[in-house]
């Protein structure tokens, strides 16, 4: 499966990760601007698609989005 982070504000980004089957722990790395804004920011979404059957790869399924808030604190 493939979990992406979406709605970072503007000077944030996260690139997909690719979890194999069976594994429930995984890192989404947040990578934020030098001078990113302290505080919390919500609207973001970690949503999950992938191929469960290797036999059938044109069937994608996607789950339901997870809704999260990040906190920046100050260093």
């Amino acid at each position: 499966m493939t979990l992406a982070l979406t709605g970072l504000p503007p000077g944030g980004r996260a690139d997909p990760v690719t979890v194999k089957a069976g594994v429930s722990d995984f890192v989404v790395k947040v990578i934020l601007s030098p001078n990113f804004a302290t505080g919390e920011f919500g609207g973001l979404k970690l949503s999950a698609t992938g191929v469960l059957d290797p036999k059938q790869p044109n069937v994608r399924v996607r789950g339901r989005d997870i809704e999260l808030t990040l906190i920046v604190q100050p260093a």
